[in-house]
Protein backbone atom coordinates (compact mmCIF):
# COMPACT_ATOMS: atom_id res chain seq x y z
CA UNK A 1 0.00 0.00 0.00
CA UNK A 2 1.29 3.34 -0.75
CA UNK A 3 2.28 5.84 1.83
CA UNK A 4 -0.10 8.21 0.44
CA UNK A 5 -3.05 6.14 1.12
CA UNK A 6 -1.86 4.64 4.07
CA UNK A 7 -2.06 8.28 5.60
CA UNK A 8 -6.03 9.03 5.08
CA UNK A 9 -6.58 5.43 6.91
CA UNK A 10 -4.13 6.31 9.43
CA UNK A 11 -6.63 9.20 10.21
CA UNK A 12 -9.32 6.65 10.53
CA UNK A 13 -7.82 4.44 12.68
CA UNK A 14 -7.56 7.11 14.81
CA UNK A 15 -10.95 8.15 14.69
CA UNK A 16 -12.07 4.42 15.33
CA UNK A 17 -9.33 4.12 18.44
CA UNK A 18 -11.43 7.23 20.06
CA UNK A 19 -14.73 5.57 19.66
CA UNK A 20 -13.24 2.47 21.04
CA UNK A 21 -11.55 4.16 24.08
CA UNK A 22 -14.89 5.42 24.56
CA UNK A 23 -16.75 2.45 24.84
CA UNK A 24 -14.10 0.52 26.72
CA UNK A 25 -13.94 3.40 29.25
CA UNK A 26 -17.71 3.33 29.76
CA UNK A 27 -17.81 -0.18 29.87
CA UNK A 28 -15.87 0.11 33.43
CA UNK A 29 -18.48 1.82 35.04
CA UNK A 30 -21.47 0.64 36.47
CA UNK A 31 -24.77 2.51 35.07
CA UNK A 32 -25.91 5.47 36.79
CA UNK A 33 -22.23 6.21 38.54
CA UNK A 34 -20.91 8.07 35.75
CA UNK A 35 -20.28 11.75 36.64
CA UNK A 36 -19.99 14.69 34.90
CA UNK A 37 -16.55 14.63 34.61
CA UNK A 38 -16.62 11.26 32.85
CA UNK A 39 -19.04 11.95 30.63
CA UNK A 40 -17.55 15.15 29.67
CA UNK A 41 -14.22 13.81 28.41
CA UNK A 42 -15.69 11.21 26.37
CA UNK A 43 -17.64 13.57 24.42
CA UNK A 44 -14.33 15.95 23.77
CA UNK A 45 -12.62 12.19 22.80
CA UNK A 46 -15.41 12.34 20.19
CA UNK A 47 -15.41 15.73 19.20
CA UNK A 48 -11.58 14.82 18.74
CA UNK A 49 -12.88 11.87 16.68
CA UNK A 50 -15.00 13.91 14.60
CA UNK A 51 -12.00 15.81 13.97
CA UNK A 52 -9.97 12.99 12.32
CA UNK A 53 -12.81 12.05 10.43
CA UNK A 54 -12.83 15.24 8.77
CA UNK A 55 -9.99 15.02 8.15
CA UNK A 56 -9.10 11.92 6.68
CA UNK A 57 -11.74 12.71 3.60
CA UNK A 58 -9.94 15.89 3.17
CA UNK A 59 -6.78 14.66 3.04
CA UNK A 60 -7.84 11.97 0.80
CA UNK A 61 -9.51 13.99 -1.61
CA UNK A 62 -6.47 17.07 -1.72
CA UNK A 63 -3.58 14.02 -2.12
CA UNK A 64 -5.80 12.11 -4.57
CA UNK A 65 -5.70 9.18 -2.37
CA UNK A 66 -9.79 7.50 -1.99
CA UNK A 67 -10.01 3.93 -2.45
CA UNK A 68 -12.73 2.17 -1.94
CA UNK A 69 -11.01 0.44 0.96
CA UNK A 70 -10.57 3.87 2.57
CA UNK A 71 -14.62 4.12 1.94
CA UNK A 72 -15.60 1.21 3.96
CA UNK A 73 -12.90 1.24 6.59
CA UNK A 74 -13.80 5.43 7.38
CA UNK A 75 -18.26 3.70 7.64
CA UNK A 76 -16.86 1.46 9.73
CA UNK A 77 -15.10 3.49 12.27
CA UNK A 78 -17.87 6.11 12.06
CA UNK A 79 -20.42 3.19 12.87
CA UNK A 80 -18.16 2.65 16.26
CA UNK A 81 -17.21 5.93 17.14
CA UNK A 82 -20.98 7.98 16.11
CA UNK A 83 -23.16 4.96 16.02
CA UNK A 84 -22.22 2.50 19.20
CA UNK A 85 -19.78 4.77 21.63
CA UNK A 86 -23.15 7.71 22.36
CA UNK A 87 -25.28 5.25 23.15
CA UNK A 88 -23.01 3.37 25.27
CA UNK A 89 -21.98 6.56 27.12
CA UNK A 90 -25.73 8.07 27.72
CA UNK A 91 -27.16 5.02 28.73
CA UNK A 92 -24.15 4.57 31.42
CA UNK A 93 -25.10 8.25 32.69
CA UNK A 94 -28.45 6.79 33.47
CA UNK A 95 -29.75 4.15 36.47
CA UNK A 96 -32.96 2.74 35.67
CA UNK A 97 -34.63 -0.64 37.13
CA UNK A 98 -33.68 -3.51 35.02
CA UNK A 99 -36.84 -5.49 33.64
CA UNK A 100 -38.97 -2.03 33.92
CA UNK A 101 -40.73 -0.36 30.60
CA UNK A 102 -38.64 1.98 31.35
CA UNK A 103 -35.34 0.53 30.63
CA UNK A 104 -37.21 -1.36 27.76
CA UNK A 105 -37.50 1.49 26.17
CA UNK A 106 -34.38 2.94 26.52
CA UNK A 107 -32.49 0.08 25.59
CA UNK A 108 -34.91 -0.05 22.36
CA UNK A 109 -34.63 3.61 21.74
CA UNK A 110 -30.84 3.13 22.10
CA UNK A 111 -30.70 0.31 19.48
CA UNK A 112 -32.75 2.06 16.89
CA UNK A 113 -30.35 4.98 17.01
CA UNK A 114 -26.98 2.66 16.42
CA UNK A 115 -29.07 0.50 14.19
CA UNK A 116 -30.32 3.56 11.71
CA UNK A 117 -26.68 5.19 12.00
CA UNK A 118 -25.47 2.04 10.71
CA UNK A 119 -28.23 1.39 7.71
CA UNK A 120 -27.35 5.83 7.23
CA UNK A 121 -23.43 4.64 6.78
CA UNK A 122 -24.51 1.68 4.27
CA UNK A 123 -27.15 3.78 2.35
CA UNK A 124 -23.92 6.92 1.90
CA UNK A 125 -21.25 4.39 0.98
CA UNK A 126 -23.48 2.79 -1.81
CA UNK A 127 -25.34 5.40 -3.08
CA UNK A 128 -23.42 6.95 -6.24
CA UNK A 129 -23.21 10.42 -6.27
CA UNK A 130 -26.00 12.48 -7.73
CA UNK A 131 -25.96 14.39 -10.69
CA UNK A 132 -29.05 16.68 -10.09
CA UNK A 133 -27.43 20.26 -9.17
CA UNK A 134 -30.36 20.82 -6.12
CA UNK A 135 -28.87 18.26 -4.47
CA UNK A 136 -25.38 18.75 -4.79
CA UNK A 137 -24.03 19.77 -1.36
CA UNK A 138 -26.64 18.00 0.70
CA UNK A 139 -26.66 14.80 2.80
CA UNK A 140 -29.73 12.10 2.13
CA UNK A 141 -30.40 11.55 6.10
CA UNK A 142 -28.96 13.51 9.13
CA UNK A 143 -24.79 12.99 9.37
CA UNK A 144 -24.02 10.16 11.98
CA UNK A 145 -21.82 12.85 12.94
CA UNK A 146 -24.33 15.67 14.00
CA UNK A 147 -26.02 13.05 15.36
CA UNK A 148 -24.07 11.71 17.66
CA UNK A 149 -23.03 15.36 18.64
CA UNK A 150 -27.22 16.52 18.80
CA UNK A 151 -27.43 13.39 21.57
CA UNK A 152 -24.77 13.62 23.85
CA UNK A 153 -25.19 17.53 24.24
CA UNK A 154 -28.47 16.92 26.49
CA UNK A 155 -27.13 14.32 28.70
CA UNK A 156 -24.10 16.28 28.70
CA UNK A 157 -25.71 19.66 29.86
CA UNK A 158 -28.31 17.95 32.23
CA UNK A 159 -25.85 15.96 33.95
CA UNK A 160 -23.39 18.82 34.65
CA UNK A 161 -23.40 20.25 38.18
CA UNK A 162 -24.55 23.84 37.00
CA UNK A 163 -27.91 22.25 35.59
CA UNK A 164 -28.79 20.45 38.87
CA UNK A 165 -28.09 23.04 41.05
CA UNK A 166 -30.69 24.81 39.17
CA UNK A 167 -32.74 22.24 37.95
CA UNK A 168 -32.63 18.93 39.75
CA UNK A 169 -33.50 16.32 37.01
CA UNK A 170 -33.79 13.03 38.17
CA UNK A 171 -32.94 9.65 36.20
CA UNK A 172 -36.62 9.10 35.02
CA UNK A 173 -36.37 12.96 33.13
CA UNK A 174 -33.18 11.76 31.86
CA UNK A 175 -34.23 8.96 30.49
CA UNK A 176 -37.14 10.29 29.33
CA UNK A 177 -35.10 12.70 27.45
CA UNK A 178 -32.89 9.82 26.35
CA UNK A 179 -35.73 7.52 24.52
CA UNK A 180 -37.20 11.07 22.70
CA UNK A 181 -33.93 12.02 21.41
CA UNK A 182 -32.63 8.86 20.27
CA UNK A 183 -35.88 8.05 18.20
CA UNK A 184 -35.91 11.51 16.97
CA UNK A 185 -32.36 11.20 15.74
CA UNK A 186 -32.60 7.75 14.48
CA UNK A 187 -35.47 8.84 12.33
CA UNK A 188 -33.60 11.87 11.01
CA UNK A 189 -30.31 9.76 9.89
CA UNK A 190 -33.17 7.26 7.97
CA UNK A 191 -35.16 9.82 6.74
CA UNK A 192 -34.85 11.12 2.79
CA UNK A 193 -34.88 14.70 4.36
CA UNK A 194 -32.07 16.35 2.58
CA UNK A 195 -29.35 18.10 4.84
CA UNK A 196 -27.30 20.74 4.26
CA UNK A 197 -23.53 19.61 4.20
CA UNK A 198 -20.60 22.07 5.69
CA UNK A 199 -18.59 21.68 2.63
CA UNK A 200 -21.10 23.26 0.63
CA UNK A 201 -20.08 26.33 2.56
CA UNK A 202 -18.18 28.90 0.09
CA UNK A 203 -17.89 32.23 1.33
CA UNK A 204 -16.70 35.21 -1.11
CA UNK A 205 -14.85 37.66 0.42
CA UNK A 206 -16.28 41.19 -0.49
CA UNK A 207 -14.58 43.08 2.20
CA UNK A 208 -12.12 43.09 4.50
CA UNK A 209 -14.35 43.71 7.13
CA UNK A 210 -15.84 39.98 6.59
CA UNK A 211 -12.69 39.04 8.83
CA UNK A 212 -12.97 40.98 11.55
CA UNK A 213 -16.89 39.74 11.78
CA UNK A 214 -15.49 35.90 11.67
CA UNK A 215 -12.88 36.74 13.90
CA UNK A 216 -15.32 38.06 16.24
CA UNK A 217 -17.92 35.03 16.06
CA UNK A 218 -14.71 32.68 16.28
CA UNK A 219 -13.94 34.58 19.54
CA UNK A 220 -17.40 34.15 21.03
CA UNK A 221 -17.54 30.50 20.16
CA UNK A 222 -14.44 30.38 21.86
CA UNK A 223 -15.46 32.15 25.17
CA UNK A 224 -19.13 30.08 25.48
CA UNK A 225 -16.64 26.78 25.01
CA UNK A 226 -14.13 27.54 27.71
CA UNK A 227 -17.32 28.94 29.87
CA UNK A 228 -20.05 26.51 29.11
CA UNK A 229 -18.64 23.51 27.57
CA UNK A 230 -22.14 21.93 27.62
CA UNK A 231 -24.29 24.26 26.97
CA UNK A 232 -21.93 26.00 23.83
CA UNK A 233 -22.42 22.17 22.63
CA UNK A 234 -25.83 22.04 22.46
CA UNK A 235 -26.29 24.88 20.90
CA UNK A 236 -23.97 24.27 18.02
CA UNK A 237 -25.17 20.79 17.63
CA UNK A 238 -28.90 21.24 17.94
CA UNK A 239 -28.16 24.77 15.87
CA UNK A 240 -27.45 22.46 12.85
CA UNK A 241 -30.15 19.95 13.53
CA UNK A 242 -33.04 21.89 13.93
CA UNK A 243 -32.19 24.86 11.03
CA UNK A 244 -30.95 22.03 8.53
CA UNK A 245 -34.38 19.57 9.13
CA UNK A 246 -36.64 23.25 9.13
CA UNK A 247 -34.83 23.61 5.67
CA UNK A 248 -34.99 20.18 4.49
CA UNK A 249 -39.44 20.58 5.12
CA UNK A 250 -39.24 24.10 3.19
CA UNK A 251 -37.20 22.68 0.40
CA UNK A 252 -39.78 19.11 0.57
CA UNK A 253 -42.98 22.09 0.33
CA UNK A 254 -41.41 24.02 -2.83
CA UNK A 255 -40.84 20.77 -5.01
CA UNK A 256 -43.55 19.49 -4.63
CA UNK A 257 -45.40 22.45 -5.18
CA UNK A 258 -43.53 23.29 -8.22
CA UNK A 259 -44.79 19.24 -8.88
CA UNK A 260 -48.16 20.18 -8.87
CA UNK A 261 -47.61 23.15 -10.81
CA UNK A 262 -46.26 21.60 -13.49
CA UNK A 263 -48.80 18.69 -13.41
CA UNK A 264 -51.41 21.76 -13.63
CA UNK A 265 -49.85 23.25 -16.60
CA UNK A 266 -49.75 19.89 -18.67
CA UNK A 267 -52.78 19.07 -18.18
CA UNK A 268 -54.18 22.73 -19.46
CA UNK A 269 -52.26 22.44 -22.43
CA UNK A 270 -53.87 18.77 -22.73
CA UNK A 271 -57.22 20.53 -22.57
CA UNK A 272 -56.18 23.02 -25.21
CA UNK A 273 -55.25 20.63 -27.74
Amino acid sequence: MKRQVVLPNLLTACSLCCGLFVIFKMNMIHPGTAVFTQVQICVQILLLAAVFDALDGALARVIRAETEFGCFFDSMADAVSFGVAPSVVILKTLSVIPGSLLSFFLAASAMTYSVAGVLRLVRFSTTPPSDDPEKKGTFTGLPITGAALAALSPMLLLTSEGWQNLFPTSDFVRAIVAICVFFFLGYLMVSRWRFASLKAINVRVVSPYLFFIIAIITSLILFAVLESFPVALLIISWGYVIPAWAYAIIHLARGRRKAALDETEEEIDQSNE
